[in-house]
């Protein structure tokens, strides 16, 4: 076989190359099995920052810490959590390095809190968590790792109430596991000294437990009382717990003490107080009625279609009518029902609703008790025909009465 010695030198070349290039993604294969080579292409984070003011900034793939801020704070806090965060020691040489973040921080610093932190030097190369309080610094664990320059290492602090337990760069083992009691809640976020830090990949979740508050209440000149094992509502509509919230889970067991075809009600306030209360469309999140005082809203059987409706009978007089698949079947308040003689009302009383089929059709209907400025009741019947709502005229009036 003939070929010229400059061809021969070409083939060679790429060759030489060729290995080179697949030396090179062995070893970037390699290193990415022991978890050390990681390519960021854009900043992952849970965790929001504001950078203004500050020396530290975000680049396309990562936040950079550097300058003379040693710490960035996040608009997150928590007491039990678990938090991991790629970090990268950007150094070389001798040089003194520390990136990591911090936890439960009373305050807009790394003071009052826990500094978890990889730590490179001439000398030493670790992992440490040191307990800042107002008069200084104590390490209360130090673990040695192999640390290298411009690698990233996975650091993660799993916080469950006095127990911190760290992680180095994936391990199914913590590298440190202390119990500290000085710090229980505070705020998230991260910490250089020395060379710029570079992080990347933080995830936070919350692992704490949501708190269970017994509600309490004042039976003082109210008709509920309470037995050793059950509270009973009588005359008085509702009774008010000490308790108030916005995003909360709230679940009562509730037992109906009646007979026949008596008609009775046993609910739930929540949100009272709210300027606003709202029914809403479940699958389209249109609000389809809004009480503008407290409100009260109850599951009744009204169309007939074997499904439980809504029905909001609001403390200004207005009511609502909701059906099962999201619509509002009717809407009314007093002064468009004909009893304008009714809106002024004694204070601190309001209507009271019933349902039962008062004529016998097999189909609910609605009954509400009023009462005037003067303390006359009125009872008014709005018959359930086909599904829909008509008024009927006033069914009687009489005096006041104790206990309304």
């Amino acid at each position: 076989m003939l070929f010229n010695k400059g061809e021969g030198l070409m083939r060679k070349s790429r060759m030489k190359n060729l290995m080179v290039i697949i030396v090179c993604v062995i070893t970037m294969l390699i290193s990415t099995l022991a978890g050390n080579y990681r390519v960021h292409a854009t900043v992952n984070t849970d965790l929001t920052f504001d950078y203004t003011g500050s020396t530290w900034s975000e680049t396309s793939d990562a936040i950079i810490g550097s300058g003379a801020n040693l710490s960035l704070m996040s608009n997150e806090s928590g007491s039990d959590f678990e938090l991991d965060v790629d970090i990268r020691l950007d150094g070389s040489g001798s040089q003194a390095s520390q990136g990591g973040f911090i936890i439960r921080s009373g305050g807009s610093d790394y003071y009052n809190s826990y500094l978890i932190m990889i730590h490179k030097t001439s000398t030493l190369q670790r992992i440490e968590i040191q307990k800042f309080t107002a008069s200084g610094a104590t390490y209360l664990a130090t673990a040695n790792k192999t640390i290298d320059w411009d690698t990233y290492y996975n650091i993660k602090v799993v916080a469950n109430g006095s127990n911190l337990k760290i992680y180095f760069d994936n391990e199914t083992t913590p590298s440190i596991d202390v119990n500290d009691t000085l710090h229980s809640d505070g705020g998230i976020g991260l910490f250089r000294a020395g060379t710029d830090v570079s992080f990347n990949n933080i995830n936070l979740v919350d692992t704490s437990t949501p708190s269970t508050t017994p509600l309490t209440f004042d039976y003082t000149g109210s008709a509920w009382s309470e037995s050793s094992d059950i509270i009973t509502g009588t005359t008085d509509l509702s009774i008010m717990s000490n308790e108030s919230g916005s995003d909360f889970e709230l679940d009562v067991d509730i037992k109906l003490d009646g007979s026949g075809t008596q008609a009775s009600q046993g609910g739930v306030v929540v949100r009272g107080g709210s300027p606003n209360n709202f029914v809403v469309d479940k699958d389209t999140g249109e609000v389809l009625y809004t009480a503008v005082v407290k409100s009260v809203i109850s599951a009744i059987e009204w169309n007939n279609d074997g499904i439980c409706d809504g029905y909001s009978g609001d403390y200004d007089g207005s009511m609502v009518m909701v059906s099962s698949i999201g619509s509002v079947m009717a809407k009314f308040d007093r002064e468009a029902l004909s009893y304008k003689n009714l809106i002024t009302r004694r204070k601190d009383k309001h209507d009271t609703n019933y349902y039962c089929d008062i004529n016998g059709d097999g189909r609910t209907d609605l009954v509400i008790l009023m009462m005037d400025a003067s303390g006359n009741y009125h009872v008014a019947v709005w018959y359930n025909t086909d599904g829909t709502v008509y008024t009927n005229s006033v069914q009687g009036t009489g005096s006041s009465f104790t206990g309304y």
